[in-house]
């Protein structure tokens, strides 16, 4: 799994630790959907009025946002379903990107998150599951998304000890 970080945004956050966390998240929800395909996956850090600009844009909701995913694939529920697949040079599939405000997280609560790092796991499990095509449109695929995220969130944050530093 190939991750590609790239900062837009001028706080400072100890982005490094940061990085050790989304990578162990993006693979613990990976491994758990039994998605085995080598991948690459952006991550972007920008700050509120960035993620608000997008939010507006791509969405049509003129507010700030914690994440924003953008897949590169068609997929349901973790299974591609459409035949046209890009690959770097590497030979991964290009899954997609997921926009992260570092800003908009520390400002929010999340439920079973007590630190940022918490949350931010929590986040990219949930970006993870929308760039494999899982999604909370409708109450039975949100059932479905949110039993998977709360599942995997708490299998992330029972078995690893970075979370709580």
């Amino acid at each position: 799994m190939r991750t590609l970080f790239n900062n837009k945004q001028k706080k400072l956050y100890n982005l490094k630790k940061y990085k050790k966390i989304i990578k162990f998240s993006i693979k613990k929800t990976l491994k758990y959907v039994n998605f085995n395909k080598k991948i690459e996956i952006g991550i972007i850090f920008v700050d509120n009025n960035h993620i608000k600009d997008l939010n507006c844009f791509y969405r049509n909701k003129n507010k700030e946002t914690d994440v924003l995913s953008f897949p590169m694939l068609e997929f349901k529920n973790g299974n591609i379903i459409n035949s046209s697949i890009d690959y770097n040079e590497y030979g991964e599939i290009l899954l997609g990107d997921t926009i992260l405000s570092l800003e908009n997280i520390s400002s929010q609560y999340y439920i079973n998150c007590n630190t940022m790092e918490e949350k931010i796991s929590f986040l990219i499990v949930h970006s993870t599951l929308h760039l494999l095509g899982y999604d909370h449109d409708t109450a039975c695929n949100e059932n479905i998304m949110f039993i998977l995220q709360k599942t995997i969130f708490q299998t992330i944050k029972k078995n690893s000890l970075f979370l709580h530093c």
